[in-house]
């Protein structure tokens, strides 16, 4: 559970500083999720449901390769964050199918 009030202020205070927030939250994610979208509304973001859905699994990505990077490491972060990056994924791809033939090269 988090507490809304200051997560609110927050949300707030970053938005009138035009800065980012880090956002902590291991177990209250639909929570945080519901008061984003709140806040954004007060804000007068434009931001339509289909937009919303949209972007919500990379928003839990980012959520969940944050609290990686608080738990253990930056690498851990990357290790989360990745799995939602296309390009990354695509040169995993490539590197696991044509491994053998790129090592070769050498």
């Amino acid at each position: 559970m988090i507490d809304a009030s200051r997560f609110r202020r927050q949300i707030r205070l970053a938005n009138e500083l035009r800065m980012p927030i880090c956002i902590h939250a291991r177990e209250a994610d639909q929570e945080v999720m519901d008061i984003l979208k709140e806040e954004a509304e007060k804000a007068k973001v434009d931001l339509t449901d289909e937009e919303y859905q949209q972007s919500l699994p990379l928003i839990r990505t980012q959520l969940k390769a944050l609290m990686a990077r608080d738990l253990w490491d930056i690498s851990e972060y990357y290790q989360v964050i990745n799995t939602a990056n296309e390009s990354v994924k695509q040169a995993l791809r490539v590197l696991n199918n044509d491994y053998d033939r790129i090592l070769s090269l050498k």
